[in-house]
């Protein structure tokens, strides 16, 4: 069944200091996808052995703080492997806490963050890589970009895998393309929500970022990062919002949320209230249509 959210009221709770509004997204992403002061496997440094052992990498967001200009410190409490939902992080993935800091903490130069329990216990510490302005290669043809200007395969931010098979190839046409898309994304309705996750790894379920490489991925033969933030930073050609059209990636305030556009006012995208994959209003009068800040073209 399809999960849609049409109609929008804007919500918010507030967890442990940080104004949290729905939605995911993604990333002043890991240096190299995971750059840490220590491994995930040891990542319970200070914890006594037996405690680190048993360690679960699943948690439950309770609540997040920005300390200093740079710093932010997240509070949570372990949870079963199969919770998901917009409050659940996978710490095992490459890029889970640095998607949640990006949608928590959109245009903040977040560089440290630190995990701690709900004891008080800090058990982790990680270095983001912040990127805070746009690679000039997405905005090259920005202020003359017209509809049906030839895209370079692959575009900025993007190369092909040349493992997978796609629905697509370079050789079909944009109509065709954009229906591998559409058809990618749809067959993922309802996957649940899960910060860092991506069925490419293995993993069940998706976040917004994630989940929109996946889609180009497998649809088109793209890989990308699945940092939303990393999109922003570099993936795609920029269009004027006027010039949105199916199968367009929809960037929201640096990387808070990404998307894809599905036409007619719509959006496919993980999270954004839903706590899964679904589809979302984009109409004028729209949560997710008022913030709309960026769409990139990518083929």
């Amino acid at each position: 069944m399809r999960r849609s959210l049409s109609v929008f009221t804007a919500w918010a709770s507030v967890l442990g200091g940080v104004l949290v509004l729905p939605g995911c997204a993604t990333t002043p992403h890991l240096n190299g996808g995971a750059a840490a002061d220590d491994s995930i496997t040891s990542f319970a440094a200070g914890v006594p052995s037996a405690a680190a052992a048993s360690y679960q990498t699943y948690v439950r967001i309770l609540g997040a703080n920005q300390v200093q200009r740079n710093t932010v410190v997240i509070t949570t409490r372990p949870v079963a492997a199969y919770q998901s939902g917009e409050d659940i992080l996978d710490l095992a993935s490459p890029d889970g806490v640095s998607n949640y800091i990006a949608s928590a903490f959109p245009r903040q130069p977040i560089e440290r963050v630190l995990l701690k329990n709900d004891d008080g216990r800090v058990f982790k510490r990680l270095r983001l890589a912040a990127v805070e302005r746009v690679s000039p290669s997405v905005n090259a043809s920005a202020a003359t970009f017209a509809r049906g200007q030839h895209i370079d395969v692959p575009p900025p931010g993007v190369t092909i895998d040349p493992s997978v098979k796609p629905e697509a190839n370079a050789e079909t046409s944009r109509d065709e393309k954009t229906a591998a898309v559409v058809s990618v994304a749809e067959a993922l309705i309802d996957q649940p929500y899960i910060w860092g996750h991506n069925v490419d790894r293995g993993m069940r379920g998706f976040d917004s970022g994630n989940f929109v490489a996946y889609v180009y991925h497998h649809a088109l033969g793209y890989r990308m990062s699945g940092s939303s933030h990393a999109q922003w930073n570099n993936v795609g050609v920029t269009v004027p919002i006027w010039d949105m059209q199916k199968g367009d990636l929809l960037i929201f305030e640096d990387g808070r949320h990404v998307g894809i556009y599905l036409g007619n006012n719509e959006m496919i995208q993980a999270g954004g209230g839903l706590g899964a994959v679904g589809v979302v209003s984009l109409g004028p009068e729209s949560y997710w249509g008022k913030q709309l800040t960026t769409v990139r073209r990518l083929y």
